[in-house]
């Protein structure tokens, strides 16, 4: 009997032992599918552990058991405005066109002294080969000339070119690394709309994004030269600088060349004037000799057009000057505005921090969308997903409540609210692990009453005696008990609704004082629950065995002393099965 009761509680401590080994290791998993809903006062039993599932990983930052917030995220991309490459700004009443600067090594002062000795050679000059005023004309306009060659015209054609030179830069190489980063972060703001909990498609989407030479990938790797910048900025600093010792030189120049011209102007005309006497004195004069006079009045004439033609040379001069002024001034503003236009792209310069941060943040999100490629190729499911666990360590004179929160953050770029939203809200309840219940069990100790039964004598067929004898008995006996129950294990899943507990209960056995009297008995073992209010509980049954002492056993002749038969009661182990019920 003793062998067969051990037997069956191996048995069934195996079988225990098999169902808790066949459960992960880990705490019960109760799974939360956010694709299209958020969950509020949830409540579990604990241990568990929560798992989020199908979570927008790629729009939303997700954090456990904390409250985050974060500042309003800037719109990156919607402050990326082209730069506006440098206009001529004086297209209207800029100067005509003047002829380009003949390169020569000669100072002003050499291509005077150059152009007198011309005139001087020159076989039409009608003044000779002498000093003449329409030579020291001639010499000073040319004079003046080269002055504006090597001033007003070689700078105003030096701006000109660093302007077209600038426009290039910004228009092929500047402005097409802004678009090319804002229409990425445009490509960026609609793949994070789009984006949901569904794998396939944003595997798709992020396959898409990282191929070589995508609109996404264009952005992340758009360049700002640098080098060119700063080659350019340094040369119109230099230019500028220049054109400022230029146009000291070239007020100096107009001062002394307008007191030149004036004092020439003065005396050419009063060559001319003197000149025209004499040609009126020839004409109205008595003409002893026609073939000499005529000789005369025709060199009068030349020389009277000669002046006139210095004279037109030094008008066209004064107005040269002050035309090189203003064009010294309006190169002096043009080489401003590209040294403006040239800083507002520099390294310091608001458009370049706009343009490295939007470029940073594409390849911030760059990064984080090949983790989650990798992520997806290695573990779809999990890349989607999100556990976070509550034990059910506490004070066993407490009932501890874990408040899990699962919030998520919007990381759009540019987002207007960047607040961490609740999308689930469960508490995992840790209930005392200790549990009354009441019921039945039944023993498969054996129950025996013993009384002194009047018997024929089988020596005296007419004579009666008394014997002991076995007046019930019984080999299987319901008892009625309470038990307490220690719960080590309760399942998760389809299992989630059965508990595995360390059980000890007091059962009564009412007998007669025939059968030995009432006693209280034990029963020891592992419960298996249901729904944490139904226990089944096979075990180890601890109680008393009955028989007849004072070295008498069932059939002997009881003395006449005797009145009640003498019993003995020991304790002994048996096989017992109790079915009992708690408040659920």
């Amino acid at each position: 009997m003793r062998a067969r009761t051990q037997t069956m509680l191996v048995v069934v401590l195996l079988c225990a032992a098999r169902l808790v080994k066949a459960q992960d290791e880990k705490y019960p998993i109760k799974k939360y599918d956010l694709g299209n809903a958020t969950y509020k006062s949830e409540k579990v039993r604990c241990p568990r552990t929560i798992e989020a599932t199908h979570l927008n990983v790629l729009r939303y930052g997700y954090a456990w058991n904390s409250e985050v917030t974060f500042d309003k995220a800037p719109d990156l991309w919607g402050g990326l405005v082209g730069v506006a490459a440098p206009a001529d700004t004086k297209t209207a009443a800029k100067p005509a066109a003047k002829p380009a600067v003949v390169p020569s090594d000669k100072t002003p002062q050499q291509i005077e002294e150059q152009e007198r000795s011309a005139c001087k050679g020159d076989p039409k000059n009608p003044f000779g080969s002498g000093d003449s005023l329409f030579c020291s004309a001639r010499g000073l306009a040319a004079r003046i000339e080269r002055e504006s060659e090597l001033g007003a015209r070689r700078i105003t054609d030096q701006v000109a070119e660093q302007r077209s030179g600038i426009q290039v830069l910004i228009n092929r190489t500047i402005n097409p690394a802004f678009r090319a980063v804002k229409d990425a972060g445009a490509d960026l703001q609609n793949l994070l709309k789009d984006s949901s909990g569904d794998p396939e498609k944003v595997k798709q989407a992020l396959a898409e994004r990282l191929t070589p030479h995508s609109l996404f990938l264009l952005g992340v790797e758009a360049t700002w030269p640098h080098d060119d910048v700063s080659t350019k900025r340094a040369a119109a600093g230099t230019l500028v600088a220049e054109i400022a010792v230029i146009t000291v030189a070239a007020r100096r120049n107009f001062a002394q060349n307008s007191a030149d011209v004036s004092s020439l102007e003065g005396r050419l005309r009063s060559e001319s004037s003197s000149l025209e006497q004499q040609l009126a004195k020839i004409e109205t004069g008595v003409q002893r000799d026609n073939k000499k006079n005529a000789t005369a009045s025709q060199t009068l004439k030349d020389k009277i057009a000669a002046d006139d033609n210095a004279l037109a040379l030094l008008s066209a001069a004064k107005t040269a000057m002050a035309s090189d002024l203003d064009d010294l001034d309006y190169a002096t503003k043009e080489a401003d505005k590209t040294l403006t236009v040239l800083d507002d792209v520099s390294d310091t310069s608001t458009k370049y921090a706009q343009f490295r941060d939007a470029r940073n943040e594409l390849a911030r999100w760059k990064g984080r969308m090949a983790a989650l490629a990798a992520g997806l190729n290695e573990n779809i499911e999990a890349a989607f997903s999100s556990r976070h666990s509550a034990d059910g360590e506490f004070a066993f004179s407490q009932t501890k409540k874990t408040a899990l929160t699962l919030t998520r953050t919007d990381l759009m770029p540019g987002a207007k609210d960047a607040k961490a939203e609740t999308v689930l809200d469960v508490t995992v309840e840790c209930t005392l692990p200790f549990t009354i219940s009441a019921g039945v069990a039944f023993s498969s100790l054996s129950q025996r009453e013993f009384a002194i039964v009047p018997s024929k004598d089988p020596n005296n067929p007419n004579n009666v005696i008394n014997k002991f004898e076995s007046t019930a008995t019984s080999s299987f006996h319901p008892l009625p008990l309470g038990m307490i129950h220690a719960r080590v294990w309760e399942g998760g899943g389809r299992w989630q609704n059965l508990g595995l507990h360390a059980s000890f209960g007091m059962a009564g056995n009412f007998r007669s004082q025939n059968s030995g009297g009432s006693d209280v008995e034990f029963l020891v073992g592992p419960s298996v629950s249901l729904f944490r209010a139904m226990f089944l509980t096979p075990g180890l049954h601890i109680g008393h065995k009955v028989s007849l002492g004072g070295g008498f056993n069932e059939g002997d002749i009881v003395p006449a002393s005797i009145t009640q038969p003498p019993l003995q009661k020991s304790y002994k182990l048996g096989f017992g099965l109790a079915i009992t019920f708690a408040k659920p």
